[in-house]
């Protein structure tokens, strides 16, 4: 009886022993939740109706503040100045006056290529933390924006700043913004390398590429080959699914779908129970190498959002276009009235919809090239007469509207342009301007 005593003495501690440690470790396990739970953020999105609030640093003078400022180079004159000409004055619109819609953010997904000079990857998304959905809409490479530089289209303008000395981001919100009728609350830039490790990270991504890509530019490192089908992707074949251009028969607007289809794929097999497991490592991976203005507990704010959606309630769109050549360059137009019902429906994070007076955008009427605020610098259309791009080119069209069809409302015609961008011959120049171009990446 002794014996059994002991016995029973033993188990009893070290059940005790078990229970306080499982007790310990569900005080840990709550209070790293809690933690985790105040760590977590969303992002500072700035006030309803937009006041001046004082500097917390000690004020300095204009010129003090102006001295600061390093040097760029104007690619127009070549002169240096403390003035980035790609960060132009944005004019605020009367609809970031109005109330926000709860619970609803707003963000600029910008793709970077290797660094020869463009950003062809350029999409605005609403993140609706109420509704559990996320809508993005693609703002094509080749839309035409209203600047006074030589070449005038929206992907030129992050590399195009920074090549200048300036500040990329910056200068390409604020023509992101012009198009909008508000500037997006935060941005993430991704290049080529952190977009291949993402990829693998999460153990590949089943995708149906759409037809036999070949493509071969040792100056990009850039060798495409994928057969048409469905298949695994590891992350240097899936950049070259979503960089792949020459065979689609509407060019650009071609690889835009294929891009919409495989960013829906990896949302789709991201919210599988099998791949949520690689959330902290792949977390961890973009907290490390992006170029953003989100903290990390932003992006785990975020990456919870996207957890409690549906693959069904994330979509992506592009906008109707026109579109022609000028002075041999390649231009898409939106159509502002189908842009218009398309960010208020789906991207605009106010309760006042945007309309024609707080975009700035350029288009084509039956008589030429329009805007929204009038077009800067109209003298540049004017050579682009069908004379002047004659003697330019047999294969040159006319910027006054012929290949988009438009209506006399002044909005471009609907659906694919006859030339749609990435179609033609050209390589688009880096830096508006024409000194020292950089080549376009292909494709």
């Amino acid at each position: 009886m002794q014996k059994k005593s002991k016995k029973g003495k033993k188990a009893a501690r070290t059940l005790r022993i078990i229970l306080t440690s499982l007790g310990l470790l569900c005080v840990i396990a709550v209070a790293l939740v809690c933690a985790y739970r105040i760590w977590v953020r969303p992002p500072q999105i700035g006030n309803n109706t937009p006041t001046e609030t004082p500097d917390p640093v000690a004020p300095k003078l204009a010129e003090e503040v102006q001295a600061e400022r390093p040097k760029v180079t104007d690619p127009a004159t070549g002169e240096q100045t403390q003035e980035d000409p790609f960060l132009e004055e944005q004019t605020q619109s009367q609809v970031v006056n109005s109330t926000r819609k709860e619970g609803v953010y707003t963000i600029l997904l910008v793709g970077n290529d290797d660094g020869q000079g463009n950003t062809d990857t350029i999409l605005v998304g609403k993140i609706d933390t109420v509704n559990h959905k996320m809508d993005f809409i693609t703002i094509p490479r080749d839309t035409l924006i209203n600047v006074p530089w030589e070449l005038r289209k929206i992907n030129c303008v992050y590399w195009g700043s920074r090549y200048s000395g300036g500040d990329g981001i910056s200068a390409l919100k604020t023509q992101v913004s012009r198009l909008l009728g508000f500037e997006p609350d935060c941005y993430v830039v991704v290049d080529l390398n952190v977009f291949m490790d993402a990829v693998d990270l999460i153990g590949g991504i089943y995708f149906d590429v759409p037809m036999d890509m070949n493509y071969e530019d040792p100056s990009q490192n850039l060798s495409i080959h994928l057969k048409k089908g469905y298949q695994l992707l590891n992350g240097n074949q899936a950049m070259g699914c979503v960089r792949f251009r020459k065979g689609y028969a509407n060019g650009d607007l071609g690889r835009i779908e294929t891009q919409h289809k495989f960013l829906h794929a990896c949302a789709d097999q991201f919210l599988t129970a099998g791949n949520i497991p690689h959330l902290p490592e792949l977390l961890r991976l973009l907290a490390d190498n992006l170029d953003t203005d989100l903290s990390a507990a932003n992006l785990a704010f975020f990456a919870e959002e996207f957890l409690k959606c549906k693959s069904e309630d994330i979509n992506f769109y592009t906008p109707n276009l026109g579109g022609g050549l000028i002075h041999g360059y390649s231009y898409v137009t939106l159509a502002v009235d189908n842009w218009l019902e398309m960010v208020n429906e789906l991207i605009n994070p106010y309760n006042t919809d945007v309309t024609w007076g707080d975009v700035d955008i350029v288009f084509y009427t039956a008589w030429g090239v329009d805007g929204t605020q009038g077009v800067r610098d109209p003298d540049y259309y004017v050579k682009g007469t069908k004379q002047d791009d004659e003697e330019e080119g047999d294969d040159a069209q006319p910027a006054d509207g012929e290949p988009a069809a438009p209506d006399e409302s002044g909005e471009g015609s609907e659906g694919t342009p006859e030339e749609p961008a990435g179609t033609g011959g050209e390589e688009s120049p880096a830096v508006p301007g024409d000194e020292a171009p950089a080549p376009e990446p292909e494709p």
